[in-house]
This record gives C-alpha cells, sequence and structure tokens, in this order.
C-alpha cells in the first residue's frame, strides 16, 4: 500500500511539473502577442469546438483518475456510485455557476430574463459552482451514508486540481484579465477583448495564470495534509480557507467593472466570509479535540 501511494505521489509531481514546462513553452509567444489566440478547437461541419469544452472536460477525467478513485476507494465507493456522484456533482456545479453569476448581474437579466438560459454566451461564478457542487455532495452523502466530512476532504484535492487546470480555459476565452501592466510576464489582449475605458493599453496582467499557480500550491498543501490522516473535515476547511484567500488577493490585480464595500469586489467580500467561516471551522475542530482528551 506504502509503495502505490509513493508510485502516485510521484506520478502527481510529474505531471505538475510537465505541466509547468508545457506552460511556459506554450504560452510565452501566447502571452506576447506574436501568436493569435481563438477560443475555437476545430468545428465539424455545423458543431463548433471549444478549447474551453475540452479543458474542462481533460480536468474532469485527470481528476477522477489521479484524485477522486484513488479517494472513493479509501471511502469503499464503488465505481458505479463514484460515477453517479461526479454527474450529479457537476450538474449541480454548473447550475451553481450560473445561478451564482446571474445574481451578481440581475439587473443585466431584468428586460432580458430569457437570457438568464443562454449559458453558451458565457457567465459563471466559482463560488456559486462550489456551492451547487458542494450541495450535491452533502445531499448523496447523506442520502448513501456516507461521511459527508471525509467526502469533502477526499474530494476537494480533485477540485482545486480542476480549478487549475479550468484557468486555461479563461485563457482561450480571453478573460479573466487584470489590470494594464508591463511586468515581464504581462499577456497581450486584442482590442475586441478589451474594456472601452483601456482601448488604448495592450497588455494586461494574467490573473488566470495567478489564480492558476494559487490553485496548483493549494494543491500541493491539501495533498500533504491529506496524507497525515487529520479530523475530518480539516482538509475541506483548509480547501475553502487558501483558496479564498488567494481569490482575494488575486482580485486586486483583476479587472472589475463595479466595486462593492470599502473599494472591495463583490468575491472579495464573499471570500471574507468564506475565510471566517473556515476559520470558526479550525476552531471547533481543535476544541472538540481538545474537550475529547478531557475525561468527565
Amino acid at each position: 500500500m506504502e509503495k502505490d501511494q509513493r508510485n502516485l505521489w510521484i506520478l502527481r509531481l510529474s505531471g505538475l511539473i510537465a505541466l509547468v514546462l508545457f506552460a511556459y513553452y506554450y504560452f510565452s509567444p501566447r502571452f506576447a502577442g506574436y501568436i493569435a489566440v481563438d477560443g475555437v478547437a476545430f468545428s465539424l461541419g455545423t458543431i463548433t469546438v471549444y478549447w474551453y469544452g475540452i479543458i474542462i472536460a481533460l480536468a474532469i477525467a485527470i481528476s477522477y483518475l489521479y484524485f477522486m478513485r484513488p479517494a472513493a476507494r479509501l471511502l469503499k465507493i464503488n465505481d458505479d456510485n463514484l460515477s453517479n456522484l461526479i454527474i450529479l456533482v457537476v450538474l449541480s456545479g454548473i447550475v451553481g455557476a450560473r445561478i451564482g453569476y446571474v445574481l451578481q448581474f440581475i439587473s443585466s437579466y431584468s428586460q432580458n430574463w430569457w437570457q438568464i438560459f443562454y449559458v453558451w454566451n458565457g457567465g459563471v461564478s466559482i463560488h456559486g459552482a462550489l456551492v451547487g457542487g458542494g450541495l450535491a455532495i452533502l445531499w448523496w452523502g447523506k442520502r448513501s451514508k456516507v461521511s459527508v466530512k471525509k467526502l469533502l476532504d477526499a474530494f476537494s484535492p480533485a477540485v482545486i486540481f480542476a480549478m487549475a487546470l479550468g484557468r486555461l480555459g479563461n485563457f482561450y476565452n480571453q478573460e479573466l484579465y487584470g489590470l494594464p501592466s508591463s511586468a515581464p510576464w504581462k499577456m497581450y489582449l486584442p482590442p475586441t477583448r478589451r474594456p472601452e475605458q483601456l482601448m488604448n493599453s495592450d497588455f494586461f496582467h494574467p490573473v488566470f495564470l495567478y489564480e492558476m499557480i494559487f490553485d496548483l500550491l493549494i494543491l500541493v498543501v491539501l495533498l500533504a495534509v491529506q496524507k497525515k490522516k487529520t479530523k475530518p473535515g480539516t482538509v475541506f476547511a483548509l480547501f475553502v480557507f487558501l483558496y479564498s484567500l488567494a481569490r482575494f488577493i488575486t482580485e486586486f490585480w483583476r479587472y472589475n467593472e463595479g466595486y462593492y464595500f470599502f473599494n472591495l469586489s463583490l468575491a472579495q467580500v464573499v471570500s471574507v466570509l468564506l475565510i471566517a467561516l473556515s476559520t470558526t471551522g479550525f476552531l471547533l475542530v481543535s476544541r472538540s479535540k481538545k474537550n475529547r482528551k478531557v475525561k468527565p
């Protein structure tokens, strides 16, 4: 068992290193603007296949093979039940992501409410996706009599990895960019994708890359903590805390059309709330451990 775990770690680490090297050599000329970025991967007749969809599919497949399936075996969840759970989580995550986005820009849909269902036009919220997916896990765990805390712990690394890889889709869609930048790693943005008030700027902060790096670092931390066999719920609370902290930081570089509450974006406000909730969770876990050591 220890040998298998060691081999899995080596495989994961090798994959991360390969991903970093590929990203550097592939994206350097595209960041410089030497190669145009096209969101369309290919077309088959009237069917258009986008890079975003391909990347999301790959993220789910890789997460399943290297994170979800090994974790499910430890929880004694068979492949059929795992497949059902993944489908439920993905669908709930998509619905939650769309609802989260619509709630942020509800005024834009007041006159065109039917466009709420136009998911192919873009517009999703990662916080909404996490809430939707989390509720699906909660429901499935209760229904299947599997510890919800252990489920959340087991799948947290898979989720953060999928989020990291999914950020590449943001690049192909030329979204999730930041403010104008002159940094060596600045990203070229064509005029057709620039906001009107920043039309004279050519290069911007690649916020999608910042989030991707943060997500990969969080993945490493979660896997290290997961090996220590901590109290159920610890890995998930750490995931929520670290991602919320990372999102709060990266929002300072991100271009936002509007700000709320003391010049903080809505995503930052939500992140602060999640940081507070996850910190409270850590304190409760720590307190419960101390209480168990005291015999009446």
